[in-house]
């Protein structure tokens, strides 16, 4: 950085979108296939993938378990101030692209499989202490 902080000529811009736009760039066409081959030949890319997927899993079950410790002792508005953290639209559905948690517990939730989880669903999977009251009008 010292020695770009000391330069004092123009600095030659090597990416340019104008200039690209001008060039013969054959297209590259990915598909799962071909992404999953590319992919396998590039271990760092591997590992990245592998490591991100593992910290945001990890991160996914933390809040989980932390949302349930939080809503442990207020079992009379728990179900519902949870469904409404994850009710991002407000529509009074969760929807898989809403849901910040893992996989496995949304298709746990979603007892019907239509993939969006309802407050009934919600008070259901989270038990009798957990009942949305009023949830429909909440």
């Amino acid at each position: 950085l010292s020695e770009l902080a000391s330069y004092g000529g123009e600095l030659e811009r090597k990416l340019d979108p104008r200039t690209a736009a001008t060039m013969q760039i054959e297209k590259l066409h990915i598909d799962e296939r071909s992404f999953r081959e590319l992919h396998e030949k590039d271990r760092m890319a591997r590992e990245k993938l592998a490591e991100g997927i593992d910290g945001f899993t990890k991160a996914q079950v933390s809040l989980e378990a932390m949302l349930m410790e939080k809503f442990k002792g207020d079992t009379s508005n728990a179900a519902r101030d949870l469904f409404r953290i994850f009710d991002l639209d407000g529509d009074g559905f969760i929807t898989r692209e809403e849901w910040a948690g893992t996989d496995a517990v949304f298709d746990a939730l979603d007892v019907n499989g239509d993939g969006r989880i309802t407050p009934e669903e919600m008070g259901a999977g989270l038990g009798a202490a957990f009942r949305l009251p009023d949830a429909a009008h909440g």
